[in-house]
């Protein structure tokens, strides 16, 4: 593939026919597998359509989720990531918490606030002051 010079967007494959790059984007795949998690279980026999909200909830979770470290949504949206067949699912999706699994959230949070170094302290404190690092380890003052 080769890139036409100005344009990222188009992309000349071996054949010399030409694609957009984006159609490659992850957003595209994550959108096209939410759908047909959404169809398979229409097709399954599920009589309740999705609510009106879910069409922007894919959107935005599509768009944003692969370049997130974590997401917290609804329940109902981590279900519909989670009915993805295993074997096409991203390996973002293990990175969505609701409030079914909060716990869990609360857990990588505490992971998080714990394994902060005590250089990234020191710029904290730098730029915001002492508020705000209770809790943290590397903020507790030394023992001698």
């Amino acid at each position: 593939m080769r890139v036409i010079e100005g344009d990222p967007l188009v992309v000349f494959g071996q054949t010399g026919f030409f694609h957009l790059a984006h159609a490659e984007a992850p957003f595209l795949k994550l959108q096209a597998l939410m759908y047909a998690v959404i169809a398979m279980r229409a097709a399954g026999g599920q009589k309740q359509p999705p609510n009106e909200g879910m069409a922007t909830d894919i959107d935005t979770v599509a768009h944003i989720l692969p370049y997130c470290d974590a997401m917290f949504v609804d329940n109902e949206c981590r279900a519909l990531l989670l009915n993805i067949p295993r074997r096409l699912q991203p390996e973002w999706v293990s990175r969505v918490f609701s409030m079914r699994v909060k716990d869990n959230f609360l857990a990588y949070l505490r992971e998080i606030r714990n394994g902060i170094t005590k250089e990234h302290v020191e710029g904290l404190r730098e730029a915001y002051g002492d508020r705000d690092l209770t809790g943290v380890p590397a903020a507790r003052p030394e023992q001698t």
